[in-house]
């Protein structure tokens, strides 16, 4: 490594080669001093390229002040490809490698475009430049305030899954000594719902469905494609981007949907009924399967307009094309299907999350379910034996 200065510039440089071997010089300061210590720590970030050795503390800390092109430069060299130094890699570019790693694994578009939106955007606003810039407390605080400014608690807990999953990723890869955001914690949800989802009633599927299926064009779908979207959303509980991705089997009458497409990641396979399958199958025959618009609330909203279908109650519970899910498994419900087998069809980790989130109990049912336990006025009284003598 050299220092030199040219006569028409104050500016001393840095001649130095990397790992290649190739030589390199960059612009350092007017102080020959701190252009030689410049100089010095890429000697050092070599050195520890070549070994494969973990970076010290004052080599990362030194490569987190340096300038965002400086940083980018370093990594197009190739310099920062070993453990630990991806730290000091641009987050910028560790995002677009965290893209492609969702894409390879064949994560649907819409998560993809969320799931790194929401990562740059706090990364934005918590003035992030590297993995070390990324602390706990300041995206919480960040996260305090944009819940404040009205953001729900439903959203800010997105956010913190998209970073912790990002993180996490960049520990596994190697592309950070550890996980900077691994006491991010989410926070619970139920005092702050925004959105409290009903269900509908036999009699409002029979208006929905029949309304829909003598309906106009809607969303570039007409009212058949979406009677036939309902009505598989109804009998299997299949969500809206699912349904996007969905293929029939009519042999073993079912509809599969592909690992990356569904909720859980693995290909997920949906019984259906008979009859549906029989009257899907000819109907499918000349029609291809409707393409289920990303504004399928929008859609179902108006089409349950049109059936003369509430979309809301007194108790604030709405009906948008999730709550096509929570019907279908209300239904199991009051069917009288066993819990597990519901927990099963609805594709849920817990029995917890079937029963109490998505399995709804109204009025009716629960009147009905009293006028079965006898009256406590007919029962007999009890007898009183007289005591042995």
């Amino acid at each position: 490594m050299k220092v030199r200065r040219d006569q028409k510039s104050p500016r001393y440089y840095a001649e130095w080669r990397d790992h290649r071997g190739r030589r390199h010089r960059w612009a350092g300061y007017t102080s020959r001093r701190l252009t030689e210590r410049m100089g010095q720590r890429l000697t050092e970030l070599v050195a520890a390229r070549l070994e494969g050795a973990t970076p010290g503390a004052d080599l990362l800390d030194w490569l987190s002040l340096l300038p965002a092109d400086r940083r980018a430069a370093l990594s197009a060299l190739g310099l920062l490809e070993g453990r630990g130094f991806r730290e000091a890699e641009p987050l910028s570019n560790l995002i677009a490698a965290y893209r492609n790693h969702l894409q390879a694994v064949e994560r649907s578009r819409m998560h993809v475009a969320n799931t790194c939106g929401r990562i740059t955007r706090v990364v934005a606003a918590v003035g992030a430049h590297t993995v070390a810039d990324l602390e706990v407390g300041r995206v919480e605080h960040e996260l305090h305030k944009w819940r404040e400014s009205g953001l729900s608690t439903t959203t800010s807990n997105h956010y913190v899954t998209a970073l912790k999953g990002f993180c996490r990723w960049l520990a596994d890869e190697g592309r950070a000594t550890f996980n900077p955001l691994a006491r991010l914690r989410k926070l619970p949800t139920e005092p702050d719902r925004r959105r409290v989802r009903g269900v509908l009633s036999d009699g409002e599927i029979a208006l929905l469905l029949d309304a829909t299926k003598r309906g106009p064009v809607s969303f570039g779908l007409t009212g058949e494609q979406r009677y036939w979207l309902y009505r598989v959303a109804l009998e299997t509980g299949l969500r809206a981007n699912e349904l996007r991705h969905v293929t029939f089997d009519w042999a073993e009458p079912s509809v599969a949907v592909e690992a990356g497409y569904s909720k859980r990641r693995r290909r997920d396979v949906q019984p259906l009924r008979r009859q549906t399958a029989r009257e899907l199958k000819r109907w499918i025959r000349d029609n291809p399967w409707p393409m289920c618009p990303h504004r399928s609330a929008a859609m179902l909203q108006g089409d349950l307009a049109r059936a003369k279908v509430r979309t809301s109650n007194s108790s604030g519970e709405v009906v948008d094309f999730h709550a096509l899910r929570h019907t279908f498994i209300s239904r199991l419900a009051a069917a009288g299907v066993h819990p597990k087998v519901a927990q099963e069809l609805a594709r849920h980790s817990t029995i917890t999350l079937t029963m109490d989130h998505y399995t709804h109990v109204g009025r009716a049912s629960l009147a009905s379910a009293l006028e079965d336990v006898p009256s406590v006025e007919r029962q007999k009284p009890l007898r009183k034996r007289a005591p042995k003598c």
